[in-house]
């Protein structure tokens, strides 16, 4: 169970890159929350901006925030908070995260670069069989 658990943030970790100096700061970026995927990586939940992208998807108010090594997460209606701990740092930035509730996660901050060459911060929280997919607010 735990390697499934892992290969959406693996996934993410993939696709992130040249991260090291330019990581977006996770305590003072303001992410803002675009989809939840399930295990299967399905997106089962989605942000107002992109529900008509994703129909089948709960549209859901998500947000996060970072201070001293502690998180806090609003899911809808659930609070999950917790501490993390930065385990790796090549390309980009991977931490773990024990949440109050006694779960381990992971978390991804990086750039994401395109086909284009564009690059965005794109930050990926890992709790149970759900990934949590995050972008800097505009």
């Amino acid at each position: 169970m735990r390697r499934f658990f892992l290969l959406p943030v693996l996934a993410a970790a993939v696709f992130v890159s040249g991260c090291a100096a330019n990581c977006l700061p996770l305590e003072t970026t303001a992410w803002q929350f675009e989809t939840m995927q399930g295990e299967g990586g399905a997106v089962v939940a989605c942000s107002q901006d992109l529900a008509s992208s994703f129909p089948e998807a709960e549209v859901l108010a998500v947000s996060c925030r970072f201070e001293n090594g502690a998180l806090w997460v609003e899911v809808g209606s659930e609070s999950w908070n917790g501490t993390y701990r930065l385990i790796d740092s090549k390309g980009s930035e991977i931490f773990e995260v024990q949440f109050s509730d006694g779960e381990t996660g992971y978390l991804t901050n990086g750039l994401t670069t395109f086909a284009d060459g564009s690059q965005q911060g794109t930050m990926n929280l890992t709790k149970g069989g759900l990934t949590l997919n995050f972008v800097p607010a505009e």
